[in-house]
């Protein structure tokens, strides 16, 4: 069994709302360990639960990694460049290769590059332990090969960002920015992932909760999915 903690879901924005006030963090355990995946800087100087087994980062931007500081307790895993767009480096960071396997207690952790920037680059996640699998994406523009990426995961957490506008840029012939809710529904529906929590979310969710969460839910059951926010302190067991 796994059990997520979603102690903060809002994006870069200004906009907050009392389901959405944090910058993005999820506790991720099973049996005795604990993971932090990402750590914006809203929880500088202010981790939400006791020292974590390991902080993972997907990447460098200061609403993923803001608050990680050069005394945090725990080894941080990041990629190359993310560790080098840390602007208070921990002492304990740990590079990890994409498409490499981290191990953590009953906890597997597979990094896989996504198009989102090229100054902070993207890993997604691929998280198991036991039969169970999610796939963590709070950033990504753009997808390719979805169903060998999603395939055979319970569940998918995207990047609530946008439902329609896909914020998408091109640098240097790249796919850069946000893809929309609604494409990464349709990605879920393509793979077979029936469930799906979208944090990092952005002003559109931010300002109106309420008729967002019925937009996604009615969105999602046309494609035959479970779609839902999460929120600040939502805690799930998969």
């Amino acid at each position: 069994m796994i059990r997520l903690t979603f102690h903060g879901t809002r994006a870069s924005t200004a906009t907050t709302s009392p389901q959405h006030q944090w910058h993005s963090l999820l506790q991720i355990e099973a049996d005795e360990t604990s993971l932090l995946i990402d750590c914006g800087s809203d929880w500088r100087d202010r981790l939400p639960t006791a020292t974590p087994d390991a902080i993972i980062l997907t990447h460098g931007h200061n609403d993923h990694a803001g608050g990680v500081t050069n005394d945090i307790p725990c080894p941080v895993f990041a990629s190359e460049m993310t560790a080098g767009l840390l602007t208070s480096r921990p002492k304990n960071v740990r590079i990890f290769p994409a498409e490499a396997e981290l191990s953590f207690g009953p906890l597997r952790v597979i990094p896989f590059p996504a198009p989102h920037s090229l100054r902070a680059p993207m890993h997604g996640l691929r998280i198991s332990s036991g039969d169970s699998t999610l796939i963590y994406l709070p950033d990504v523009a753009t997808l390719q090969n979805v169903r060998s990426l999603l395939g055979g995961a319970a569940l998918y957490i995207g990047d609530g960002s946008s439902f329609d506008h896909d914020y998408l840029r091109t640098e240097e012939g790249a796919s850069c920015g946000h893809a929309s809710i609604t494409d990464q529904l349709s990605w879920c529906a393509q793979a077979g992932v029936r469930k799906c929590l979208l944090t990092h979310c952005g002003e559109e969710v931010c300002r109106n909760p309420e008729a967002a969460g019925l937009r996604l839910a009615g969105t999602g059951s046309m494609l035959g999915l479970k779609a839902e926010f999460a929120t600040d302190g939502m805690v799930l067991e998969l």
